[in-house]
Parts: structure tokens; sequence; C-alpha cells
């Protein structure tokens, strides 16, 4: 069930600013941290971390879609993705809930990368017919810079999504593998990740490109109204910065004033807003076969 934080704009709260701000942070560290627990070929490098962020935007998406669950015996369980009625996305990322972890206690933003693949790397197992995805597992740390590895997950033809196996770690002559709840926890989130980016055909979204700091924000049509009104503010030290967070603040304060705006010129296709060097595009959800403006 949904909390009442949860089940409100997720633009009006403040942890909806802190996490988009972190992402944007995160896309300036320069700092890599050595990652000793995972495979050697899939330690990530900060040229491999720059190239998950160049090609897939961070996605944050709205909290006006909800992901639908089950548990087993108290603990979460793997559904499958519904291949007929969605296709497979061929790539994508998102930002993940940051919730405490054994693994990186000072994490401050958590995103999951992922592309579609036709082979996979030798010391990957996966089933014959699957469709196959590796994903990489970005996390920003206080204190380390970036951290994370690289995995692989692969999708059956009946739509269940299993992490791939070791192929290539012996010990005692038997073969090795990740132990079975660090496969399900990679498992899970790579099925939130497939299916989020899926619904995505069905969601407005906001993409800001400011240089090296790209971010995708799922929203709705009071967000877009929102952008426009930001554009007639006055830009704080903050929002000269980073104009993204100035969308934000002016979304909280347009809200709170009961402020209008006509935005059906902007609803007829992909339109761009500039503001402060920052480029704002207005993607409408490719279900509704609009064309460019």
């Amino acid at each position: 069930m949904m909390t009442n934080e949860e089940d409100s704009d997720f633009w009006l709260q403040e942890s909806f600013e802190d996490a988009v701000a972190k992402v944007i942070i995160a896309q300036y560290e320069t700092k890599i941290a050595k990652n000793d627990g995972a495979h050697p070929k899939d330690v990530l490098s900060l040229d491999c971390v720059r190239k998950r962020f160049e090609k897939s935007i961070p996605y944050i998406p709205s909290n006006s879609r909800v992901t639908a669950v089950h548990y087993e015996n108290g603990e979460l369980a793997i559904d499958q993705f519904d291949l007929v009625n969605d296709p497979l996305p061929e790539k994508g990322s998102l930002v993940m809930k940051l919730e405490a972890s054994k693994y990186w206690p000072d994490a401050y933003t958590n995103i999951l990368f992922f592309r579609r693949v036709d082979k996979v790397p030798h010391h990957f197992l996966c089933e014959p017919r699957s469709v196959k995805y590796l994903f990489w597992h970005i996390v920003a740390r206080n204190e380390h810079g970036l951290d994370g590895e690289r995995f692989c997950l692969y999708v059956t033809p009946d739509g269940n999504v299993k992490h791939a196996r070791l192929n290539d770690i012996f010990v005692n002559g038997q073969r090795i593998d990740w132990p079975v709840f660090q496969k399900n926890e990679r498992a899970n989130s790579g099925l939130l990740a497939l299916n989020t980016v899926a619904d995505k055909r069905f969601c407005w979204s906001i993409v800001a490109k400011d240089g090296q700091a790209n971010v995708e924000l799922g929203c709705m049509q009071e967000e877009i109204k929102s952008l426009l009104y930001a554009r007639s503010l006055p830009l704080t030290a903050t929002g000269r910065k980073r104009p993204v967070l100035h969308l934000v603040a002016a979304h909280r304060r347009r809200i709170k004033e009961g402020i209008d705006i006509d935005i059906s010129q902007y609803l007829r296709g992909t339109s761009t807003v500039e503001m402060n060097g920052t480029q704002f595009t207005i993607c409408p959800p490719q279900t509704l076969g609009l064309t460019k403006n």
C-alpha cells in the first residue's frame, strides 16, 4: 500500500528534488571504486560508466505509474514480463529507489542501465532461445565515487526473467556461481527496469540536457505547465547553475499559488524549451502517435 507521501505528486516531494540533484551530481564524479567482489571482467571503469550515461539518459519515472508485485513466503517473488502486451525494450535506464544497502551504505544514488544484445561475454551462461541483456548497476557513493558492476539477465520465451550463470570459475573442479539471493535481487531489479522502460510508451516525460549532466523526468501535464511557468521566474543562484532544479522548484510554487498555464500548443508533438543553457524536450507518449513539431 502506498503511504501518503508516495500517493502525492512526486514532484512536490522534497525527496524528488533531492533525487534529481543527486543523479546530476553523479554524472560529474571522477573517481571509480575498485569492486573486488565483482568478476574481473565485470568491474566497471570510469570510461565505461561515462559511456552508459551518454548512451542512455537516467530516467526517473512519475509515481503516477504503479508497479504490481506479489510476495511468496514473505519474500518478493519474481514475476514474468508480459510478452503478449509489451514489446521488450532495446535499451534503457532506471533510477532505482535508494534503500539501505549492506553493500553500499554510503550510496547517494542508484542507477540501472541495460542493453539488449545478441551475444553475451563468454563467462555468462544463458538458456537457449532467450532474449539476452547486459546490465550495468552504477552506484554513486559519498566516499568512494562511482561503484557497481556489470551482470547479465535473460528473458525466456514464456517471459521469465532470470540471471545468467557463471561459466568460467571453478573451485576444486566444481563450477561456482553467484549466491541465489544475489541473483534473485538482480532479476527483480532487472524486471522492474524492463517493465518501467516498456511502460514509457504510455507516459509523458521531460528530458533535460545540460552538457555532461542529463536526466529524463516522468511527468504529467501539470509538470509541463510548470516548465513554461519556470521560464517566467527569475533564476536563483542554484537555478542558474542547474535549471532542472529551478524547474522542480517552480512546479512547487505554481501548484501552491494555483497558477494555470495554457499548454495546448505543446501537446501536439515533441517540443523543445531552452532555459539558461539547458535544453528541455517535452516528449509525448509514443502511443499517441504524435509527430515532431
